[in-house]
């Protein structure tokens, strides 16, 4: 085989991204599928292998894990065992169920990896984080709406996953994004309160709106509104300061700066590809991919005691 290898386990909507920018933009990659069960058509026509037991002869140069939520941490504990980077699509788990022991492998074995919450690598959410630093925040507005049923075409919103519990479904972890941006922007969250709400109509098995509250170890205030059965779509942020407000929407790629627009070129493709371009400059260097996975974890725990504080209905204090 020529070019070096890259099997994707996992071929739904994130997989198929990750594969389409591969072919395009990195020409010495061989990209082989990993399947769970038979082989099935691609449009790329790429090769396929049945099983995680037959990547170990392919030798690839790393694996991207795109599978279900519910498998990312036995597909990456596979991997780490065998000593194959790998990058995992977010978020990492729908549990914290086996994170501990994966994490003690990685750092056992050196290994180097990276978690896709690929926010990081936008290049509004890099100049957020830069004039942040110089402002004194009393507290952040979070919003993040849309419709489940216009997310993916050709397959009933009902089938996806993101609308299943036993792949790790739900809007908390398909807009994990957000938790993940405020643990970025503000600082680690220390005290957490949620509450879930299914709306009936869509005979779901999961939550389509959680509302959560929490506080920084800076003491911002957070209020975060995640809903994915909106018929509007939006996702912003209005943060308070002691000087005003500072709005950014992700939508439209702008920031209001105290008064003063800030445009950013639209780069949803490109952020992925500066993702992808980051963790193969990582590999090459030997250096440890961003968000790793010790990383990812800090953010799983914060999303486990948001579901721990609706079931329980208080609020809930995290270890940092």
């Amino acid at each position: 085989m020529k070019g070096k290898i890259v099997c994707i386990i996992g071929y739904g909507s994130i997989g198929k991204k990750y594969a389409d920018l591969l072919k395009k933009n990195f020409k010495n990659f061989k990209i082989i599928l990993v399947r769970s069960g038979k082989h099935k058509k691609n449009k790329n026509s790429f090769d396929e292998v049945i099983g995680l037991k037959n990547i170990l002869e392919l030798k690839p140069f790393f694996c991207i894990i795109s599978s279900y939520t519910s498998e990312h941490i036995n597909n990456a504990l596979f991997l780490a065992k065998n000593n194959i980077p790998f990058f995992v699509e977010k978020p990492l788990s729908n549990n914290l169920k086996n994170l501990s022991k994966l994490n003690s492998v990685i750092k056992k074995k050196k290994l180097l990896n990276q978690v896709g919450y690929v926010f990081r690598h936008k290049k509004l959410f890099k100049y957020l984080k830069q004039i942040l630093l110089k402002e004194n925040i009393i507290s952040a507005n979070i919003i993040c709406v849309s419709d489940l049923k216009k997310w993916r075409k050709g397959i009933h919103f009902t089938q996806t996953n993101s609308a299943q519990k036993k792949f790790g479904g739900g809007v908390l972890l398909e807009l994990s994004h957000e938790i993940d941006y405020c643990r970025f922007l503000f600082d680690e969250i220390t005290h957490i309160i949620c509450n879930f709400k299914s709306k009936k109509n869509l005979k779901l098995n999961v939550e389509d709106e959680a509302k959560i509250y929490a506080k920084t170890k800076k003491n911002i205030l957070l209020s975060i509104f995640l809903s994915f059965s909106s018929k509007i779509e939006n996702r912003s942020c209005t943060i308070m300061t002691d000087k005003g407000f500072i709005n950014f929407d992700i939508r439209k790629n702008e920031i209001i700066y105290y008064g003063k627009k800030i445009s950013f070129k639209k780069d949803k493709q490109n952020m992925y590809l500066c993702q992808l371009k980051y963790f193969l400059s990582s590999l090459k260097k030997s250096k440890k991919g961003y968000p790793s996975i010790e990383d990812g974890i800090k953010t799983q725990k914060v999303l486990s005691a948001a579901t721990k504080s609706n079931i329980m209905k208080k609020e809930m204090k995290l270890s940092l």
